[in-house]
């Protein structure tokens, strides 16, 4: 059978898009390529990298940036409040087909075939999910390889009966069924009193931490999404953040299963300019699985 790759945000960096699933070696005839959205605005061919992925048959969920211009091409905003150029350089790319396929995004998709590795130990019908303790030094490392490609092992923890992916996350303790696209496109954080914020300035905690898959009992699900590249790599018990800030000169990662190894290569230049600090990868000699709050870039 072949492999599951997740792809984090992309922003317009398909240069690097095709040099990580390369070192993924991605097989177009028997893997399956997620993107978990953003895949314009900030980098230099966003338009380019919509074709791609619908050319090439990529699943994709949509992306707050996509859907800015969605809400152009609806007409529900007006064309001249796409003040950023990469982003009126991107509406303006965009074929028809494109922009049907761009449109039809949904905000999140549920992977239910995920079979694990051998190496997890567990049935081909379960899903192993990532641990954040630093047990088991053979399966958790992280190793630069040629051209700055990093490979990540995260260490089974759970079992899930499926994988959710989504661009930003999810509120937890309500249904995905029931979860409003706006949280699903911009959520970061959950402040004390539950409500949901893309600020994460305003003290909140951040919104994997707070996930519960036993809510959905008797399924389990495990989160996998992008949107936040100043914390970077996140690994939680649920939840796996996968954007690494690839636009801003950072790199781009992408989970690869039933293996749970995270692979990512370093952006070719900086693209956009960062508003906030983005951290680093953890050094060689750290584990894969330290806490979220010291692992990122």
């Amino acid at each position: 059978e072949g492999k599951t790759i997740i792809v984090g945000d992309v922003h317009g960096c398909l240069d690097e898009l095709l040099h990580l699933i390369k070192e993924c070696n991605y097989n177009s005839v028997i893997d399956r390529l997620v993107l978990v959205g953003d895949l314009v605005g900030k980098g230099p061919y966003g338009g380019q990298v919509v074709r791609w992925a619908r050319e090439n048959g990529a699943l994709c969920v949509m992306g707050n940036h996509d859907e800015v211009l969605c809400a152009v091409k609806r007409g529900i905003r007006p064309l001249d409040t796409l003040h950023d150029p990469t982003h009126q350089k991107d509406y303006a790319f965009l074929s028809e087909d494109d922009w049907t396929w761009l449109m039809a995004l949904p905000y999140y998709i549920i992977l239910d075939d995920i079979s694990t590795s051998t190496s997890s130990s567990s049935s081909s019908s379960s899903l192993a999910t990532s641990k954040n303790d630093n047990t088991d030094d053979d399966n958790s490392n992280h190793d630069k390889g040629d051209g700055g490609m990093s490979r990540v092992r995260v260490n089974p923890h759970d079992r899930a009966s499926s994988i959710i992916v989504v661009h930003a996350g999810m509120v937890p303790k309500i249904h995905f069924k029931e979860q409003k696209g706006i949280h699903m496109t911009t959520i970061r954080d959950i402040l004390s009193n539950g409500e949901a914020t893309h600020d994460s300035s305003l003290g909140g905690a951040p919104w994997p931490s707070l996930w519960d898959p036993s809510f959905h009992h008797p399924l389990s699900y495990h989160i996998v999404f992008g949107h936040d590249a100043v914390r970077g790599l996140q690994l939680y018990p649920h939840a796996t953040g996968l954007d690494l800030g690839c636009c801003y000169g950072g790199r781009l990662a992408a989970l690869v299963l039933p293996d749970w190894e995270v692979v990512s290569v370093p952006a070719k230049q900086m693209y956009s300019v960062p508003t906030k600090k983005l951290t680093s990868l953890p050094s060689s000699s750290t584990s894969a699985s330290s806490s979220p709050s010291s692992t990122s870039l």
